[in-house]
C-alpha cells in the first residue's frame, strides 16, 4: 500500500498531534533520519519535512538530492506525529509517521510519481500503512457493525502503544457517532499510556466536553454574514430539510466533494432541500473565489475566524468536511454523512418517511 498525500481524505484542525511511548526531555539529542532514493529526480532538487499547523506547512528540515537521486534528511521533531515530506515546487505531500530516533527509508520509482513511493522502517510506519487501507471506506461509510470497522478497531487496539493511534482515533473516528464507545475506551488507554501527546490531550479534552449536537436535538442556531455582508440565520430555513455543511476553501477534500453536493442540491432543492455552508476560512477573497469556482448556488456564511469560528465551536467541529443534517423542524437527524448514505437520508426526509 502506498502512503498517500496528507489531506487526501480529511482536513484536520490539529494534524500534528499524535502519541508516543517515551518523550525525550530534549528531542534534539535524538534526531530522526530519513534516507531516500527517487529515480531520475534531478540533482539539486530540495526535499523538506514539514509540520501542518495553523493552516500552514512549517518546514522543519530540508535536504538536497544528489546526482544518484538519493537524499538524507536528519532533524528533530517536537513530538512523535504525522508529519509531511514534500518536494520544492511540487504540490504532492507524503505522510511521515515520525518520532525522535526513527530510522526511515523512502523509495520511489520515478521523479514524476515521486509521492507514490514506499515508506518503511518502523512499526509505526507499518501501522500507518495498514490503517490507510481503511481510509477510503471510512470516508464514505458509517456502519457500526461492519466487518472492516471491527478489523480496524482490532488493529488500533493491537497498536495501542504506537503514537499513530491517538492521531488515527482523533482525526478519523472521534466524529463518528457509532464509534463513541470505542473512542472513549481508547482515549482512556491513551491517557494511561501516552499522556503527553497533543492528540491524547485533545481526545481527553473532547471526552469531558458536553457535545451540544446530538440526534433529535434542536440544532444550535447560526447567524453569520453571507458573502454580501448580510447575516443569514440557520433558523430562517425552518420548513426545509437543511444540510449544514462545514468546509473551507483550503480544504482539498471539501473541494473534491463539492461536485457531489452540487448534484445533490440540483436534484433535491426543488423538493425542499437547502444547504447552509459554513466556511472556516479566514480570507474573504479566497472563500468567495472558491464559491464561484466550484459553482455553489446555496446559502454561504462565515465569520472568517478559521478554527475559532463560533459556529464551528458550537457544533464541536474538529475537522472538515463535516455535515449535520436537519429535518424540517430544525432537529438533528444525522451527522457526518456523505455520498450515497447522505442522499438516501435526504430522500427519506423529503418523502416524509
Amino acid at each position: 500500500m502506498l502512503i498517500p498525500m496528507l489531506h487526501s481524505f480529511l482536513c484536520l484542525a490539529l494534524l500534528a498531534g499524535s502519541g508516543i511511548r517515551v518523550v525525550p526531555d530534549n528531542p534534539t539529542n535524538n534526531p530522526y533520519e530519513l534516507r531516500g532514493h527517487v529515480r531520475d529526480m534531478p540533482a539539486g532538487t530540495k526535499l523538506y519535512v514539514s509540520q501542518y499547523r495553523n493552516l500552514h506547512h512549517l518546514r522543519l528540515d530540508s535536504a538536497v538530492v544528489d546526482a544518484a537521486g538519493q537524499f538524507v534528511l536528519r532533524g528533530q521533531v517536537p513530538e512523535p506525529g504525522i508529519y509531511s515530506l514534500g518536494v520544492s515546487g511540487r504540490r504532492e505531500i507524503v505522510s511521515l509517521p515520525l518520532a525522535p530516533g526513527a530510522q526511515l527509508r523512502y523509495e520511489a520509482a520515478s521523479a514524476e510519481r515521486w509521492a507514490a513511493g514506499q515508506l518503511s522502517g518502523t512499526v509505526d510506519v507499518a501501522f500507518w500503512r495498514e490503517f490507510i487501507e481503511y481510509v477510503p471506506y471510512l470516508f464514505e461509510q458509517h456502519k457500526a457493525d461492519d466487518r472492516r470497522l471491527r478489523r480496524l478497531r482490532g488493529l488500533i487496539r493491537q497498536n495501542a502503544g504506537s503514537f499513530v493511534g491517538p492521531y488515527v482515533v482523533k482525526n478519523y473516528l472521534a466524529r463518528q457517532e457509532s464509534q463513541q464507545a470505542f473512542v472513549d475506551s481508547m482515549t482512556a488507554e491513551y491517557v494511561r499510556r501516552l499522556p503527553e501527546l497533543s492528540a491524547t490531550k485533545v481526545l481527553a479534552e473532547n471526552r469531558t466536553k458536553v457535545v451540544p449536537v446530538n440526534k433529535a436535538d434542536l440544532a444550535p442556531d447560526i447567524n453569520l454574514p453571507a458573502p454580501n455582508g448580510q447575516p443569514v440565520a440557520l433558523s430562517s430555513l425552518r420548513g426545509k430539510v437543511v444540510l449544514v455543511d462545514f468546509w473551507a476553501s483550503w480544504c482539498g477534500p471539501c473541494r473534491a466533494e463539492n461536485p457531489a453536493l452540487v448534484r445533490l442540491y440540483q436534484q433535491y432543492q426543488p423538493k425542499g432541500l437547502e444547504i447552509y455552508s459554513v466556511s472556516l476560512d479566514d480570507s474573504a477573497a479566497k472563500w468567495q473565489k472558491a464559491i464561484a469556482t466550484d459553482g455553489l448556488p446555496w446559502v454561504h456564511v462565515s465569520d472568517l475566524k478559521g478554527w475559532q469560528s463560533v459556529a464551528g465551536q458550537a457544533y464541536n467541529v474538529t475537522a472538515v468536511p463535516y455535515s449535520v443534517l436537519l429535518d424540517r423542524e430544525g432537529r438533528v437527524v444525522a451527522k457526518g454523512l456523505r455520498g450515497p448514505a447522505l442522499e438516501k437520508q435526504v430522500a427519506k426526509l423529503l418523502s416524509g418517511r
